[in-house]
C-alpha cells in the first residue's frame, strides 16, 4: 500500500466517522489493543490510530500542577529499563471520574503503547480502559501520561479498597521520518515489528483516591427528542462533569449530547478541549459533560444552563444509483440532496453530492455506498464542506438564538467547540465526495445515520457552592 498519496483530511475524517459509528453502536470506548485491531482493521487498514482516541503528552495539565502543590498526587518513583531505556513511574492522580499516571522516559522518542490489569488475586481484569500518549508527537518533553477510565461503580468501589497491578507490556518508538502526523500513525501501524517492543513491567499499587464533592441537581427536561434528567454535579481533581440521564422519546435516538452554557461566579467556561481529554466521551460509567476542574477555584455560585442538544439518529434506508442517469436527486425525509457525479477508476469511485442550502432539517447524513462483495472493499473516506444554511425551522431558531445570545454570551462558543457536529449554530454540509475503494461500482447507497440540533431557552440553575 503506498502512503505517499494519502489524502491530507483522511485520519480526520475517518476519525469523525468511526466516532458516529461506535457511538451509534452503543460500544464503549475502551481501549484493549488486540480488540481494537480486531474490529478497526476490517474496517480500514489505516484508521486504528483514529480510533484509539490519543492525546498530547499529558491531559489535564494544569490540574496535575495544582494537585502536585497541594500534595494531592501519590509518589511511586519506580523504574523499568529496557536496554538502555529507563521508564519511571513518578505519580498516580485520582478520582472516580479518572485515574492519570504520569512517567518519565529517558528517550522522549518512546512511550508506553501497552496495557493490561490485574486485580488483588493476580487474575485478569477488565475493569478499566485506557488512553495513550499522541504517538505522532514529535515533542522533546520527556514527561508522559496515560489515563485510565473506571468501567462501572462496581469496580470504582473494588479500586478504592484493593491495590490493583497495571502491567505494561508494550512500548513504541515515535517514527521522526515523517513530518506528517497523519503518515507517522500510518507508518507506526504499518510497521509494528520496527517501532514496537514487548515488555513485562508490573506496577503493583494501591490507588489513593482523592474525594469528589457530588451537588445533587435533580432537574427535568421535557424536551421534543426525550426527556434529560440533571442528576448531579461532580467536582473531581481531573475535571468537573454535569452527570445526567436521557430517555430519548424515538427508538432511533442512539445518542444525544446535551449543551449548557455553565457559568463560574461571573465568568463562562467552555467544555474541555477535544485534544486535552483522553477520551471522547465522560470516561467510565458517568454518563455527562466535561468541564474544566474547580477542585481548587474559590467559587462561589454556578450556574447552568441548558443551551441545546445535538442528536444523532440511526437509520438502515437504501437507494439507487444509475450513473447514466446523474445528477439524481434524492428526497430523505424532507431533506433534498443531489448525487451530481461519479469518477470511476480501476480502484475507486467517487461520488459527488450536493445539499441544499435551504430548506434544512439535519446537519449532515450518513451515506455510505452498498458494496457488492465483502472481497471488493478497501474501505471508504469521504471530504465535505460546511457552510450557513437556512433551516426549515429558521424563524423559530433565530428567535431562541435572540433570547439565547443575551444570556449565555459563550453559545457560539458552545456549539463551534461541542466536538460532536463540530458546526455551529446555523451550519451544515453542504457538499461531500465520497470515495469508495474497490474495482466495483456500487449501484447502491445507504443512509445509516443523521445528525441534527436544536436550541433550547431554559432557566439557568443556580448552584450555591459550599466546598471553599
Amino acid at each position: 500500500m503506498s502512503i505517499n498519496n494519502i489524502p491530507e483530511k483522511l485520519m480526520e475524517n475517518v476519525e469523525n466517522k468511526l466516532r458516529k459509528h461506535v457511538e451509534n453502536k452503543k460500544k464503549k470506548l475502551h481501549f484493549y489493543a488486540s480488540a481494537a485491531i480486531l474490529i478497526l482493521a476490517i474496517m480500514l487498514l489505516i484508521s486504528v490510530f483514529a480510533y484509539s482516541k490519543y492525546y498530547n503528552n499529558i491531559p489535564f495539565k494544569q490540574e496535575i500542577d495544582l494537585a502536585r502543590q497541594n500534595n494531592n498526587v501519590s509518589k511511586i518513583n519506580k523504574s523499568f529499563k529496557y536496554k538502555n531505556l529507563e521508564f519511571t513511574i513518578k505519580d498516580i492522580m485520582a478520582d472516580e471520574t479518572g485515574i492519570e499516571v504520569i512517567y518519565n522516559v529517558s528517550n522522549p522518542k518512546y512511550y508506553i503503547d501497552g496495557l493490561s490489569f490485574k486485580d488483588a488475586n493476580n487474575k485478569n481484569s477488565h475493569i478499566f480502559g485506557y488512553s495513550l500518549p499522541d504517538s505522532s508527537d514529535n515533542s522533546d518533553k520527556k514527561e508522559k501520561a496515560f489515563f485510565l477510565f473506571i468501567d462501572s461503580k462496581e469496580a470504582l468501589k473494588y479500586v478504592q479498597k484493593n491495590p490493583i497491578t497495571i502491567n505494561i507490556d508494550k512500548i513504541s518508538y515515535k517514527n521522526t521520518e515523517y513530518n506528517n502526523k497523519i503518515l507517522a500513525k500510518i507508518s507506526s501501524f504499518i510497521n509494528p515489528k520496527n517501532d514496537s517492543f514487548k515488555v513485562n513491567w508490573n506496577l503493583k499499587t494501591q490507588i489513593t483516591m482523592q474525594n469528589v464533592k457530588n451537588i445533587p441537581i435533580n432537574k427535568e427536561y421535557s424536551l421534543n427528542i426525550g426527556t434529560l434528567k440533571l442528576k448531579s454535579l461532580k467536582e473531581g481533581i481531573l475535571k468537573t462533569i454535569l452527570e445526567y440521564d436521557f430517555t430519548p422519546s424515538e427508538g432511533n435516538i442512539p445518542e444525544m449530547r446535551p449543551l449548557f452554557s455553565v457559568r463560574l461566579d461571573n465568568n463562562y467556561t467552555d467544555n474541555i478541549n477535544e485534544e486535552e481529554r483522553p477520551d471522547y466521551r465522560s470516561s467510565g460509567y458517568v454518563h455527562g459533560e466535561e468541564f474544566k476542574s474547580i477542585y481548587y477555584k474559590n467559587v462561589k455560585e454556578i450556574g447552568i444552563r441548558l443551551v441545546g442538544a445535538s442528536v444523532n439518529y440511526w437509520y438502515n434506508k437504501e437507494y439507487e444509483i444509475s450513473k447514466d442517469k446523474l445528477p439524481m436527486q434524492f428526497d430523505f425525509n424532507g431533506e433534498k440532496f443531489n448525487i451530481t457525479s461519479l469518477i470511476q477508476k480501476d480502484n475507486y469511485t467517487q461520488y459527488n453530492i450536493e445539499y441544499d442550502k435551504t430548506n434544512r432539517i439535519y446537519e449532515r447524513i450518513g451515506i455510505i455506498p452498498v458494496r457488492f462483495s465483502n472481497t471488493d472493499n478497501y474501505g471508504s473516506e469521504s471530504h465535505y464542506k460546511n457552510e450557513k444554511v437556512q433551516f426549515k425551522d429558521q424563524a423559530s431558531r433565530n428567535t431562541v438564538y435572540n433570547a439565547l445570545i443575551k444570556k449565555s454570551p459563550n453559545l457560539n462558543s458552545i456549539y463551534n467547540n461541542a466536538g460532536y457536529s463540530g458546526m455551529g449554530v446555523n451550519n451544515a454540509v453542504v457538499s461531500e465526495n465520497f470515495t469508495f475503494k474497490g474495482r466495483s461500482v456500487p449501484n447502491k447507497f445507504k443512509i445509516e445515520s443523521a445528525s441534527r440540533s436544536f436550541l433550547y431557552d431554559t432557566d439557568e440553575i443556580i448552584i450555591k457552592n459550599n466546598s471553599n
